[in-house]
């Protein structure tokens, strides 16, 4: 061992060395002029330790005798300049015990009603017992078993093994869905209306039509069926509702017969004409869903990009709005 000793008495400072398999009498002390922090050499040859001189730091190494505790100050080298604290190391390598990794497999997980219950099912390749938690505060969970609450939307899970000295931890992730109720769709002539619920995604021929709503209303504008879904702001939805059926009535023959759409079927250059005592002001079209895909604020509109298929064409005048269909080719 090396060590510092400070006289206080005399303000002097000493290192101290001590060979422990040997008797006190072996204790060497030698005087420098400050704190030394000393430290051994790799091979125990070497004594290094800070030492003050004019005012500057100076880290010195001594040679040691064959008891590996005596210093020959003769042999006092400054090994740095400015420096302090000294710590000697040698590069080696070592075996580090090979930990192992472990994967955790988890069952799917189904959407519940309100109220439910569903047991977590997974497995680690491990075969070390595993931890079950909730990322999410719309459930309890015992062991196993988790228990939803009463307001719908997504319930997170989480799966993890914290591992040992020979395998790594690990975890894994999943959710469902606590359902929304499911809504009912009203016909109300030329609007079909949700209720039974907050947030909505309407639906025409079985395809969605815009995006989610608060609007429990949408407008009749196409040919087919129209259902609606519950949704919750995080993603879940309900079952679909009643469906209703619908035939777009386009509006008074006598008008439908003095609006031209030319050419239809359309390749790419769509001109519309309006009656002589209406003032054309905007020209819309949207798909079979419902989905708006383009407008025109002329009478000439260019439809090259359209998809082939059928749309309806809108036509807003000073008098009302017209509809009508259009064929892409």
């Amino acid at each position: 061992m090396a060590f510092d000793y400070i006289d206080e008495n005399e303000e002097k400072y000493y290192i101290l060395t001590l060979d422990l398999n040997k008797s006190s009498n072996s204790l060497q002390f030698f005087e420098t002029n400050t704190i030394g922090f000393p430290d051994f050499s790799k091979t125990d040859e070497y004594l290094t330790f800070d030492y003050v001189e004019e005012q500057r730091n100076y880290i010195v190494g001594v040679r040691l005798g064959g008891d590996k505790i005596t210093a020959d100050l003769t042999t006092a080298t400054p090994l740095a300049v400015d420096k302090s604290f000294g710590v000697s190391f040698a590069n080696g390598t070592r075996d580090l015990p090979q930990v192992l990794e472990q994967t955790i497999t988890m069952a799917p997980l189904q959407n519940q009603n309100p109220g439910a219950s569903v047991v977590i099912q997974a497995t680690t390749t491990s075969g070390l017992p595993l931890v079950y938690g909730l990322t999410t505060q719309n459930a309890t969970i015992s062991a196993n078993r988790v228990t939803v609450g009463n307001t719908p939307g997504k319930v997170g899970v989480k799966v993890f093994q914290v591992g040992n000295s020979k395998y790594a931890a690990a975890s894994i992730e999943s959710e469902f869905c606590i359902n929304p109720a499911t809504p009912v769709l009203t016909d109300n002539g030329n609007t079909v209306r949700a209720s039974g619920g907050t947030l909505y995604q309407f639906y025409v021929n079985g395809n969605p039509t815009g995006s989610f709503t608060t609007n429990p209303t949408l407008e009749k504008r196409w040919d087919g069926t129209y259902s609606v879904q519950n949704v919750t702001q995080d993603g879940c939805k309900s079952g679909f509702s009643n469906v209703i059926t619908n035939s777009v009535v386009l509006g008074n023959e006598d008008l439908i017969k003095r609006i031209k759409v030319l050419p239809n079927p359309v390749g790419e250059i769509l001109t519309v004409s309006v009656p002589e005592d209406d003032t054309f002001e905007l020209l819309q079209v949207y798909n079979s869903t419902g989905a708006f895909q383009m407008d025109s604020k002329t009478e000439v509109a260019n439809v090259k990009n359209l998809s082939s298929g059928i749309y309806v064409i809108k036509v807003k005048t000073n008098k009302g709005e017209y509809s009508t269909k259009m064929i892409k080719l």
